[in-house]
């Protein structure tokens, strides 16, 4: 099963409420990111070791709720990487990070 569909049939409970469905993913992205800056900060604050497995985890969970938010607008994570890896070679010319491309913001 092709994980968008995987994605829609688990959040179909939402589908009447396209707004709460945005909602709730866009809160369940914010939540989820806070379990993982938490595996960091355990790491760096308290000298644990990293939990790989719960940080795979977590981002296997922020991916979830980005592929149902990319279902509400029709768009698929492929496009939307996609889109996003023009946007960035346009700021960042050669696939080179720096300083001065960051501020000047090329691709706006």
């Amino acid at each position: 099963m092709k994980y968008h569909k995987f994605v829609d049939k688990l959040m179909s409970h939402e589908r009447s409420k396209e707004e709460l469905r945005i909602l709730h993913s866009i809160l369940a992205i914010n939540s989820e990111a806070g379990e993982l800056a938490n595996a960091y900060i355990k790491k760096l604050g308290y000298n644990q070791r990293l939990d790989l497995k719960n940080v795979e985890e977590e981002l296997g969970d922020i991916l979830f709720f980005i592929q149902d938010l990319c279902s509400c607008y029709g768009w698929s994570i492929g496009g939307l990487i996609a889109r996003n890896m023009d946007k960035l070679e346009k700021r960042y010319p050669g696939g080179v990070w720096t300083p001065k491309a960051a501020k000047q913001r090329a691709d706006k």
